[in-house]
């Protein structure tokens, strides 16, 4: 007998997208797209190992931990040798906070995500290889607090016009370019630490018809590519909508690149908010200097 690795085990929260193995000439897939946040969800994975994937493969031995890892240990008669197995775990994620849905849809462009729904089941979405347009849906039979995307820098766009979101956080895909969210329930919102991880890709952010959302901009960072921020019909308040202007004229300077690109600021609220004096200087030079268009109440 011999035990095999199959996949070294990291620190909860983890995703299973796919595990492979070469018992046969031709490699075979199976995903269990599991999201594991504790022991017992783990005991659940070397169950369902054991119990279903095991004798679907024609496997004899037994599927266990040994320290931080899971192994297999193959029966008297079997004599697979390492390299066996292939895993993809995702130990990256970010989540949605949701409030109690029956259904959710949204899009996502990915090349490989686990989406944890956050009543014990997952879905996975596409290969590792060929990025492509996902449209994730899910309906619910026990309420859930959270929506979890497990990846490995391993998305680009994400469009959501859900009104059960009430927040989000986690660590964001790299190579993130467009984010949307329209008519949900998000309040405080720190845009700066959570799209720290893709600021050198970010294009476009929308917040939009969020009636609650009150953003902590944070954009005076050199973001590489940015082209676009809305924030309109989102309720905010005149000093608000001069952070707004404040901040992304703070991170043309920082970025001189992107004062000679195609910006687009929009900030028009539901519920007069114009912008105050306070940030005409920098709307102007915005404006007159760096030919951005902005648009305000």
């Amino acid at each position: 007998m011999a035990n095999i690795l199959v996949a070294h085990i990291p620190p909860f929260p983890f995703a299973f997208f796919r595990i492979t193995h070469y018992k046969t000439p031709t490699p075979s897939r199976t995903l269990p797209y599991r999201a594991l946040y504790d022991s017992g969800d783990l005991t659940a994975l070397l169950t369902y190992l054991n119990n279903t994937y095991k004798p679907a493969n024609g496997f004899l031995g037994t599927f266990t931990t040994s320290g931080n890892d899971i192994i297999y240990v193959t029966a008297p008669s079997e004599s697979y040798g390492s390299g066996l197995f292939e895993t993809d775990v995702f130990t990256k994620y970010f989540r949605l906070h949701v409030d109690s849905p029956s259904y959710f849809t949204h899009y996502l462009w990915t090349w490989g995500v686990v989406v944890a729904w956050g009543d014990g089941t997952a879905d996975g979405f596409m290969d590792l290889i060929n990025q492509t347009r996902v449209y994730p849906t899910h309906t619910y039979s026990t309420p859930s607090q959270h929506i979890d995307y497990f990846h490995t820098d391993s998305a680009s766009i994400l469009i959501c016009d859900q009104p059960e979101v009430t927040g989000l956080s986690g660590t964001m895909p790299k190579p993130f370019s467009q984010f949307v969210i329209r008519n949900s329930q998000i309040r405080a919102f720190d845009i700066t630490t959570f799209f720290e991880p893709c600021r050198a890709t970010l294009h476009h952010i929308e917040l939009r018809n969020n009636m609650q959302l009150s953003p902590v901009l944070g954009l005076d960072k050199p973001w590489t590519l940015m082209d676009a921020i809305d924030v309109r019909s989102n309720g905010l308040s005149s000093l608000e909508v001069d952070r707004v202007f404040i901040t992304m004229y703070r991170a043309g300077l920082l970025n001189p690149a992107l004062q000679t690109g195609s910006m687009v600021v929009l900030t028009e609220q539901d519920g007069n908010a114009p912008p105050t004096p306070a940030s005409l200087p920098c709307r102007q030079i915005m404006q007159e200097q760096w030919h951005w268009t902005l648009t305000h109440d």
